[in-house]
């Protein structure tokens, strides 16, 4: 069965939100391991183990919405938003504790799976 352009559009920038999702896991996998070979710093939800914990649990989430993503499953795009929120409070944790840099990476993928999001949305 041949597809339509809007179909094979979608699913290039599904997969393009999946491999973007799997980079950012492995990113966010790395720091949060790194930040346990460090000595601790900081101390609450800004010290270093609190923002180690948190990138490793966003690792995981953006690691499952980036294998639903790839062959579209059923519960694919609320993991994908979960991730894109999740991202985005991480980010809003690192301008908060100073860290522009660090934030402007996080938060880059909560704008871009939000902005497909919308984008893609089924429309009636």
């Amino acid at each position: 069965m041949a597809q339509s352009h809007d179909e094979r559009n979608r699913l290039i920038l599904t997969r393009t939100l999946s491999a973007v999702s799997l980079l950012y896991a492995a990113y966010d996998l790395f720091f949060g391991w790194s930040l346990f070979l460090i000595a601790p710093k900081g101390e609450g939800i800004h010290g270093s183990r609190a923002i180690g914990w948190i990138s490793l649990a966003l690792a995981a989430l953006l690691a499952g919405a980036g294998g639903a993503l790839w062959k579209p499953r059923r519960g694919a795009w609320p993991m994908t938003l979960g991730a894109a929120l999740g991202t985005l409070s991480l980010a809003a944790l690192d301008f908060l504790g100073r860290r522009p840099a660090s934030g402007a990476i996080d938060g880059a993928y909560g704008l871009l799976a939000l902005g497909l999001f919308l984008l893609l949305r089924r429309r009636p």
